[in-house]
Formats: structure tokens, sequence, C-alpha cells
């Protein structure tokens, strides 16, 4: 039986989605050196120079206020200065560095085209001048990248300027002042990783289409090709797969961050003038637009959970319905309509909408818990015999299996951190049930669970007073009667060692690992980057903020960095509590807390 035939089309799809996938691992390392030169080259000059200004008055506290203004706008030239100098040698750096991607690029699509298509061609190659001034003139989201660099350097100085004023009308010292540039100039090098990443993006699809037009005659048209994953666009989410006729359609990227590219489409042998070429050249060269799984056809496989997630709820539950196509999410702008408007358009009822109540980590415990899980009723305790156990004791009549996981759990810790948590004298308690374990924690409320909540839900903690561990086989739901079998006993232990190595730091200044500088400062990192970008998140899916996940690792004062560390600490550890990474949502943490096991 002979082998069907793959046409030339699918051949080159294959290779550019695969290509595809090499190319945003390599603009990603790109753009984050483009953040590492702003943050570590520019960003600190701009602080030196500040100081340098700020300190030609040091009796600034006791300063009238006409020298105030004097010294801040003298402050404010040196600013302009250093910052537009700074930004010229980041645009340089990543100018120089665009047109060595550009000249790859061209490449890579010429020779992966001449290899593919069955015939004898030279294809037509963009000369090094031409892609140099691609590369300067390409703009993005409207704008040239001299100007989103421009752009970006008052963004830096309006920060600065706006956290200065306060302080120097206040007459706060320079060490002060310069606590308060440092803490802005922090939150700012994602800016220009952003404008690298969308820059690369850019101009390496500029690229493409410069050897697609260069070559028309053989590439005559081309196919959107975008990421099938949950954080696609709902722009690309609705480019996907179309074919365009070159110079008619647009051109990737479509947002900040786009992740999309072309896919050239060749003409069949005949449009190409070829007389009489070999039957496997007829065949292979038909024109054909391969098919593609696009994204609409990927979406609507996935479970609700994802479409949720892509779509937002409200969305998905109208497109689940059947009463919105996703191309009518959209208006003719490529703008993602309000739930209004959209409502309005497609002249459909809503039906009464209401806030959604965000759930926090011990609702969802509930939740899980009543989902195909039958209660178990506990016999009573009578006088069950106490056993220890590696230096743990379990106490009740806990089950083979149970002891078994949490012997092969302690076992597997890192020596550091059983010697660590051993020489803090930190014991180790498991049984049926919480009130068993600690009956001294009865009807006692747990921190960060909803009202109502005792220890009897949770499954397992760690208290700093007692230097304890403990963790049940069985739980109950908030409010309950009934005994659940707790499925995750592993990742709670896990979590609740976390704690415990947490409180055996060796900073003076710090009882825990989770109060040292630098985890607070990653922390803040953290907490500030979700803060600030959750209202973005309904387009594409939920809010971070409504995650109950987040929340709990968000909690006031110390509770939220503690739980962070202990649960960042169970995802290093292999099996967490949560069924969302937090090493993730909280990358700056994750770092310090992988870091410190390295060490």
């Amino acid at each position: 039986m002979a082998r069907p035939v793959i046409s030339v089309n699918q051949r080159l799809q294959d290779k550019y989605i695969r290509h595809s996938v090499f190319l945003q691992q390599l603009t990603k390392g790109d753009a984050a050196q483009v953040s590492a030169f702003v943050k570590h080259e520019v960003f600190p000059n701009i602080y030196k120079k500040l100081m340098a200004e700020l300190s030609k008055n040091p009796n600034l506290r006791t300063a009238g206020s006409l020298r105030k203004i004097a010294n801040f706008k003298r402050t404010l030239a040196a600013l302009h200065k250093i910052s537009t100098a700074g930004m010229i040698r980041a645009e340089q750096k990543i100018t120089k560095r665009l047109v060595d991607l550009s000249k790859y690029e061209a490449n890579w699509n010429i020779n992966t085209i001449e290899r593919t298509v069955p015939l004898d061609i030279s294809l037509v190659h963009p000369s090094t001048e031409v892609l140099k001034t691609l590369v300067n003139t390409t703009s993005f989201e409207g704008h040239k990248m001299s100007t989103w660099m421009t752009s970006f350097s008052a963004s830096v100085q309006r920060v600065i300027v706006k956290t200065l004023k306060p302080g120097i009308a206040s007459g706060e010292s320079i060490p002060k002042l310069g606590k308060r540039v440092q803490k802005v100039l922090g939150n700012k090098a994602y800016q220009a990783q952003a404008i690298a990443r969308t820059a690369a993006s850019s101009v390496l699809n500029r690229t493409r289409d410069k050897v697609f037009k260069a070559n028309k005659k053989l590439i005559s048209k081309y196919q959107w090709s975008a990421t099938l994953d949950t954080r696609t666009t709902m722009i690309c989410i609705n480019y996907d797969g179309k074919v365009w006729l070159m110079g008619e359609g647009p051109v990737p990227p479509a947002h900040f961050n786009c992740r999309s590219s072309m896919v050239p489409v060749i003409t069949s042998w005949q449009e190409f003038g070829v007389e009489a070429p070999p039957a496997g050249t007829r065949a292979s060269m038909n024109g054909a637009v391969p098919d593609k799984i696009t994204y609409k056809q990927w979406l609507r496989k996935q479970p609700p959970k994802i479409q949720n997630q892509v779509l937002g709820k409200a969305r998905a539950d109208l497109y689940r319905s059947g009463k919105v196509r996703i191309d009518r999410f959209l208006d003719k702008d490529m703008k993602v309509l309000t739930l209004k408007q959209l409502a309005k358009r497609e002249q459909i009822s809503l039906g009464r909408r209401t806030a959604t109540k965000r759930l926090t980590a011990a609702e969802r415990v509930k939740k899980a818990a009543t989902v195909k899980q039958e209660p178990i009723r506990l016999p009573p305790l009578k006088d069950a015999p106490t056993e220890t156990v590696l230096g743990s004791t379990f106490t009740g009549l806990t089950t083979e299996g149970f002891k078994k996981t949490m012997k092969e759990t302690l076992a597997a810790f890192p020596e550091k951190v059983k010697l660590a948590v051993s020489k803090s004298g930190c014991r180790m308690k498991f049984g049926r049930s919480m009130e068993e374990i600690r009956p001294d924690l009865i009807g006692q409320p747990v921190r960060g669970w909803p009202k109502g909540s005792v220890w009897n839900d949770t499954g397992g903690g760690h208290s700093v007073a007692d230097n304890s561990i403990t963790v049940s086989e069985y739980t109950k739901v908030i409010n309950g009667k009934r005994w659940y079998m707790q499925k995750n006993t592993k990742g709670a232990l896990n979590h609740e060692m976390g704690h415990a190595f947490d409180n055996t730091t060796p900073d003076p200044y710090a009882r825990t690992y989770s109060q040292t500088e630098g985890f607070v400062k990653a922390y803040k990192l953290d907490r500030k980057f979700i803060v600030e970008h959750d209202n973005l998140q309904p387009v594409f899916g939920n809010r971070w903020l409504d995650d109950p996940q987040v929340q709990y690792g968000l909690q006031a004062g110390k509770a939220g960095p503690q739980e962070t560390f202990s649960e960042i600490f169970a995802s290093e550890m292999g099996q967490r509590v949560t069924d969302k990474d937090m090493r993730e949502i909280f990358p700056n943490c994750a770092k310090w807390v992988k870091d410190l096991l390295a060490r």
C-alpha cells in the first residue's frame, strides 16, 4: 500500500510551529537580559546621580521652600539627563540584538523553504541594509522602538518625581529619599522586558513578511498561527488558522507579549508555472492550506475549568450555551467588549448578575471534600496505644498506609532541613484527627480560614508555642459532623514542615526566614505585581485576587509571607497542598526559597 503524500504546506507548517517554540524561548531569554541590563546598569546610575544631586543640599530638612524648589528643579534636570542617556544605551543594546535576530530569521526562512519545496529554486534574500532599516522602522502597538524607550524613560522619571515630592516637601533625610527611589526603580525593570520581547516578536514576523513578499510568486498567502494554551488572548484566538493574501492581512504581534506567528502557504505547481513536474511534486505542491487544529477547535474540547480560565466564567457560559460565538466577543477594531456591550449588541439578557463571592482556601477545601467522598464515622478512641516511630508519635488507630506515607515523607526531606528542624526541638505528632492529637485546640479558630472553622477542619498544623507539627489522617468539613479521609497527607506534612523550617533561621534580626530582609523584599515585589495586574485578568481569565490560594498567600501581616514560604517549600519537596503551584504566582519568593535550600 502506497504511503500518503505529505504536502509541502503541511511539512512547512510543522517546521514553523516547532521553530516558533524555539523563538519564544530565545526571545524570552533576550528580554530577560535587557531587563537585567536596565536593572543593573541603567538604574544604578540614575540612583547614584540622584543621590549626588540631593547631597549637594545636606540641610534639605531645614531648608526654606524656595531652596527646596530650586534643589528639586536641579534634581529633575539631572534625572532627565541621566535617564535619557541610560535608555539610549538600552535601546542600542536591543537594536543590535534585533538586527542579529532579523538576519538569523531571514536565513532560516529561506533555507527551510528551499529545502522543503521539491523544486530547484533560489529565493530572494533581503539585504543586510534592508533588514537594518526594517529593525529601525518597525513599529509595534503603534510606535517605533525609539518612541517606546523614550516613553519608558519618561515613565521612570514620573514615578521617581512622584515619590520624591512628598519626601522633599516633608523634609525627609537623604537616605530616606534614597530608599524611596530604590523602591520604585525595583518595580520598573519588567516593563523594559515586555518592550524588548514584543519588539523581538514584531521584528521576527516583519522579517518573515519581508521574505515572503520578496518571493511572492512562490508564497502568495500566509496563515496566522497562535499558541494553544490558556494565556492566548481573545484577538489571537479569533485570528488563529485564518489565511490572508500576502500584504492584505494583519501581521503579528497583535498586542504586548504576543506569541503568534506567520506560516507561509506555498502556491500550487501550476500557479508557480512548472511544466510537467514529477508525480511526487504534483502531489505535494497542490497549493492547499494544511489542516490545523485552530484555537477554537482546541478550546471546544477543553473542560469547563479551562474554558472559564480563558474566557472568564460569564463569557464561557455564553459560549457553552451557544448564545454567542467567540468572534462576537470582539468589536470591529478587535477590542474586547464588556458584558454590557455584548448583551446590547447580541440582544440577549444576562439575567441578574450579582458580585461573585471570593472563596477562601478553606471554603474551597470544604467544596472539594464534599465531592465524590463518602463520610466516615470514627469509632471511639478508648485506650488505643501511642506508638513512637523515628522520633514521631502516632496517636490512636491510624492505618498502616497513613503511617507508611508519613515515614516515607519524613525520610525524603533534605538532610539540611531535617538537621535544622531536629536541632530546633520540633516534635512530630500524627493521629486520626486533630482533636485526638491536640485536645487543647478543640474549638480554637484557625488563621486565614473562614469564620466558624476549627482545627478538625484543617488536617494539619504547626505550633510555634508548642514547637510541634501535627498531621491527621481524617478531617471534617467546615461546621460538619462527619469525617472524611484526608486525600493529601503528604502535601500537608510538607507544608507544615515548611513552617517548622521557616522557624529555624539563624538571622538574629528575624524570627523566621519569611521575615528576613531578602524574602520580604521578594514577597513585596510579587505582591505588588499581583495587585497591580489583577485588573487585566478578567479579559483573558479569572482575576488573581479571586483565587482563594492567592488570597491565602496574601494574608495581612506576617501570615501572608509565612504561608507563601511554606507552600513554596512544599512544592520544592514534590507535593503541595494547593492544586496551583505557588512558585508560578510568587516567582521572586520561589527563587529565594530555592536558593536557600541549595545553600
